[in-house]
């Protein structure tokens, strides 16, 4: 995947001397995550602005004023979490004010987590030795397993700087909102199944947050960013 990888060597060097000024001799999963963080942030922010533009776009419509809704705002906001500008079809509903301000209570979140990763990121278990990391609602952690690396090993690729952005803000939804973890709800963004979500179940998908972040970064979907996609890449 095309940004995954630019500049390989760089991205290293700089990773590892952040380590060192921190003092970090032996570092873990929770130490690389600690150092996403920031792009993790970044692209969380941008879904901020967005969501709030698509306030004002709201509005407007409602007031009767026409706009153009051709923007990679709308066409995430449909694409990611199936809502409409007005009217409803069988890609989503028409979107309301309270689900924005759903999806912005989340966002905000996220933010609260990352602020909290001092707490909240932990070196631990995940599902299962090939999952990199796992967010817990009931536990308020998010673990960080071995396969959570910028290295290759014999057995697996590493993952880019971009992935393990989207996976941060992936498993922070799982902190966020407790409907997150259910199984007709945590559908992964490479899954067939994510374009056929209804409205309220994607509204709750931790995966339609990363990606939605990552597509309004941009200003476009694909490649996507995130475990399945960077796993053997």
């Amino acid at each position: 995947y095309k940004g995954e990888f630019d500049d390989i060597v760089g991205v290293k060097t700089i990773r590892a001397l952040d380590l060192e000024l921190a003092g970090v001799t032996n570092p873990t999963q929770k130490d690389l995550a600690l150092l996403d963080k920031t792009l993790a942030e970044d692209i969380v922010r941008a879904a901020l602005r967005t969501v709030n533009e698509l306030g004002r776009d709201l509005a407007t419509l409602q007031a009767g004023t026409s706009l153009n809704l051709g923007t990679p705002r709308w066409e995430a906001l449909q694409k990611h979490f199936h809502l409409l500008p007005q009217v409803s079809s069988s890609l989503g509903r028409a979107v309301t004010q309270a689900d924005l301000d759903f999806i912005k209570e989340n966002y905000q979140g996220v933010l609260q987590v990352f602020l909290n990763s001092s707490l909240t990121f932990r070196n631990g278990p995940p599902v299962s030795d090939a999952a990199p990391a796992r967010g817990s609602f009931a536990d308020q952690k998010i673990f960080f397993g071995t396969a959570f690396k910028d290295f290759d090993t014999p057995d697996a690729k590493a993952i880019g700087p971009n992935s393990r952005a989207a996976m941060l803000v992936h498993e922070a939804i799982h902190l966020t909102d407790n409907r997150s973890g259910e199984p007709n709800i945590h559908i992964s963004e490479f899954d067939p199944l994510y374009d056929k979500m209804s409205a309220d179940e994607a509204i709750h998908n931790s995966s339609s947050y990363a990606t939605f972040a990552w597509h309004v970064k941009r200003g476009f979907d694909q490649p996507r960013f995130g475990g399945g996609a960077a796993m053997g890449q």
